[in-house]
């Protein structure tokens, strides 16, 4: 819709020239050729159908095709061949055109905008990139509990404790009112953040006899961390998963937001 706004454009700069050409001795008129060019383009296919043809346009090349019309027959003796009268005729046409063209295009940007703000494109984007963020932190502690899986003795001296991540919910914390209103104007999700990141008091920590060992007490026993490989590899695992799984709802969401804004071209 907007190449046969730019055209339409383009016509209007033409006549004008043309009507203030009238009296210049051997100008001929000018015009523009928009609906030739938009009927090769659909082309000659029966079997598709109008709108097969105008998805399989290719927009780059669909403009206006500005050209001097020789064939416009004129009595004047001085080879010009503009008509005031039939130029001001398609000036009127042609504005009439132009101003439905752009009502048009202004209405589908209005349509564009009542979408965006109902679907709420860029809230999504908010959400999944909070999800993106927390799980990026829980792998990061999962791959420093994997590296500490040896470490016997701390700044503060001790071993190294296992690091739980825990999360919840963006902005949970609501009144009654609050959620009465979320759910009134079509709720939207918060996201999710990171509540807490602490140490694993519960798991027992592994004690091995080796009375070499620099940290062994006075038994001979060394106390290594909490930290079992198997449960950290299990856990990166569904991790990892979740990432994916939040970035394949981010690209999901960029490729409608993408369709919306093909909404008036």
């Amino acid at each position: 819709m907007n190449r046969a706004a730019d055209a339409a454009w383009q016509r209007n700069e033409a006549i004008s020239n043309n009507i203030a050409n009238v009296d210049t001795p051997g100008y001929k008129r000018q015009d523009v050729a928009f609906e030739s060019v938009l009927q090769k383009a659909l082309g000659n296919n029966w079997y598709e159908s109008m709108d097969e043809k105008v998805n399989n346009i290719n927009l780059s090349r669909l403009r206006g095709r500005a050209y001097v019309d020789y064939a416009n027959y004129s009595y004047r003796l001085d080879g010009n061949n503009v008509d005031i009268e039939n130029e001001n005729v398609m000036l009127a046409e042609n504005q009439l055109k132009y101003q439905g063209l752009i009502s048009s295009i202004n209405q589908e940007f209005t349509n564009l905008q009542t979408v965006m703000k109902r679907m709420s494109m860029f809230s999504a984007f908010d959400v999944t990139a909070s999800g993106l963020t927390a799980q990026r932190l829980r792998m990061d502690v999962i791959s420093e509990n994997v590296a500490n899986a040896n470490t016997t003795r701390t700044e503060d001296g001790t071993p190294y404790r296992r690091k739980i991540v825990t999360f919840q919910q963006k902005n949970q914390q609501q009144t009654f009112s609050q959620v009465f209103h979320d759910v009134k104007s079509s709720y939207t999700g918060s996201g999710v953040k990171v509540s807490q990141i602490f140490e694993d008091t519960t798991t027992e920590m592994n004690m091995v006899y080796d009375p070499s060992h620099p940290d062994a007490d006075e038994n001979g026993y060394v106390t290594y961390p909490n930290v079992n490989i198997i449960t950290e590899m299990t856990d990166l695992i569904d991790a990892s998963r979740s990432y994916e799984a939040n970035s394949t709802a981010f690209n999901a969401s960029k490729s409608m937001a993408l369709k919306g804004l093909e909404i008036g071209q």
